[in-house]
């Protein structure tokens, strides 16, 4: 047993068991993975991240353009040999949102919503479970689970100290001297992630610039190009330098859901955020040849397509999470009578949205 060897062995057991030749079985499985891992798994993110009376709203905005936006993460079965990465990026969404349920139960985000009092043991058995199949898949699917997750723990973090310094001056103490431990322990880690890049790379004779050279790794553009390329969502399909074209009506949709997640929904800012620092990545890796770019994007192996398949893990819920909720409250506003109105808007851009992607 192997890291990165979910996707081999499930392809050779297709072989194996059905007797059809393998390129039989490669489409299969790449058709399995995307409607039974990516797709529910994207709609299960996004559902957690409303109330209850919105998620069957949200689960199917995101079924429809989770399937819209197909070219990522399969522009990962185009471009080189990444078929485990691709199987890794299809089950990161159920991560996320295995996350996102884990902080709605310890800090009662959603209250009202039946939900629980802390993880239950069946939760805990499912982390466990995503962080194998994760690791049997590519274990640096990790890396970027962890880099989207950093804005959710730091929101947390500060959730938690805001109550806890509202109980007394004895439990101010406490945190005071918490954050001063957790300080000295993040210098600590960040010296030891320099002495280990420094080292691993062996820095001392070789320079950043002579490492990840590959044709992977080198840019094929501008990185103010690449930043537009993430606002207007024109992704790259796998095929050489062809692209897409920019989703506009996406593209708005992506927009308007962040501008409205961060001021109005101070619960889901980590999610912009993360957003954000994702497309930075990408175009760190797509449009610059720096030693920071290659430090920053190294674990990804300065890979455009490895990072720009996050984008979409982020992006549909975002957009799911507007286009459930925003509607609700810019029409309905407590008038009854006006309820029916909110399904049909949220479906009519849906449906905008996805043709644009089409």
């Amino acid at each position: 047993i192997c890291t990165a060897a979910a996707w081999h062995a499930t392809a050779a057991a297709a072989v194996q068991m059905t007797g059809v030749d393998v390129p039989t079985a490669f489409n299969g499985l790449a058709i399995a993975v995307f409607a039974c891992a990516w797709m529910p798994g994207v709609a299960w993110f996004s559902a957690g991240l409303v109330q209850r009376g919105d998620r069957l709203a949200a689960t199917a905005i995101a079924l429809v353009l989770a399937a819209g936006l197909g070219f990522y993460p399969g522009a990962l079965l185009i471009w080189g040999v990444l078929y485990p990465t691709y199987l890794a990026y299809a089950i990161l969404p159920a991560g996320l949102g295995l996350a996102v349920l884990v902080v709605r139960r310890l800090l009662h985000w959603g209250n009202g919503n039946g939900l629980a009092a802390g993880p239950t043991w069946t939760l805990w058995v499912l982390i466990v479970l995503w962080l194998a199949a994760a690791g049997f898949s590519h274990p640096r699917s990790l890396i970027g689970a962890a880099v989207v997750a950093v804005p959710l723990a730091v929101a947390v973090t500060i959730d938690l100290l805001r109550r806890r310094w509202r109980t007394g001056p004895h439990a101010r103490r406490r945190i005071v001297a918490g954050l001063a431990i957790a300080a000295a322990a993040l210098v600590v880690i960040a010296a030891g992630a320099v002495l280990f890049v420094y080292r691993h790379y062996d820095l001392a004779h070789r320079p950043v610039s002579d490492h990840l050279t590959g044709v992977q790794a080198r840019p094929v553009e501008s990185f103010g190009a690449a930043l537009w390329q993430v606002l207007a969502l024109d992704a790259f399909t796998g095929a050489g330098l062809q692209r897409t074209g920019p989703l506009i009506g996406f593209a708005i949709a992506v927009a308007a859901a962040a501008v409205w997640a961060f001021w109005t929904r101070h619960r889901t800012r980590w999610l912009v955020v993360s957003y954000v620092i994702v497309g930075v990545l990408y175009a760190l890796a797509a449009g610059s040849d720096t030693a920071f770019a290659k430090i920053a994007t190294g674990m990804w192996y300065k890979d455009r397509f490895r990072l720009a398949a996050l984008l979409p893990a982020l992006a549909i819920p975002l957009v799911a999470m507007f286009l459930a909720q925003a509607p609700r409250r810019w029409l309905w506003k407590g008038r009854w009578t006006a309820a029916p109105v909110v399904p049909l808007v949220a479906a009519g851009l849906t449906l905008v949205i996805a043709v644009s992607s089409w």
